[in-house]
């Protein structure tokens, strides 16, 4: 396939739409690490729990809430509890259930992080889109999630 062709059937917009997710995400990693802050993996989990009602949720749910894969949210949650920043209850209404609640100092954590991860998105997203743009942006992708 020629290159013209590729961009007119827009191949080309989604390698730069990829291409440009992994930056951002990889500057907003390097950005998180450098202030001491929890990953962006973490975060994600996290900021899911503290937005739930309770601050907590079955591992069910926060896995529906979450962009990361089952196994990748089971391995992650591990290794957040041991950090201490979640902690596992059994449920009272189900022995099979159990219940993954952020702790304090996870919230804390959440909110630290998310000062160094808005700051990033003002400066490597933000920022560079007028007005016009971002409501472009905005319609263009509710639709295309409207569609899955």
């Amino acid at each position: 396939m020629d290159e013209k062709k590729e961009k007119s059937d827009g191949i080309e917009i989604w390698r730069n739409f990829l291409v440009f997710h992994n930056e951002i995400i990889t500057q907003i990693e390097s950005s998180l690490k450098n202030a001491g802050c929890i990953s962006l993996a973490w975060y994600d989990i996290l900021i899911v729990l503290e937005r739930s009602k309770e601050k907590s949720l079955t591992m069910k749910d926060l896995i529906k809430e979450t962009v990361l894969t089952k196994s990748g949210v089971s391995k992650i949650v591990d290794r957040i509890e041991e950090g201490k920043l979640l902690s596992r209850k059994k449920s009272p209404l189900d022995a099979r259930s159990v219940s993954i609640q952020i702790t304090d100092q996870g919230s804390v954590e959440v909110r630290r992080a998310w000062t160094i991860y808005k700051l990033n998105i003002e400066k490597f997203f933000l920022s560079q889109l007028n007005a016009s743009e971002k409501n472009l942006m905005a319609s263009i992708f509710s639709k295309l999630r409207s569609n899955l």
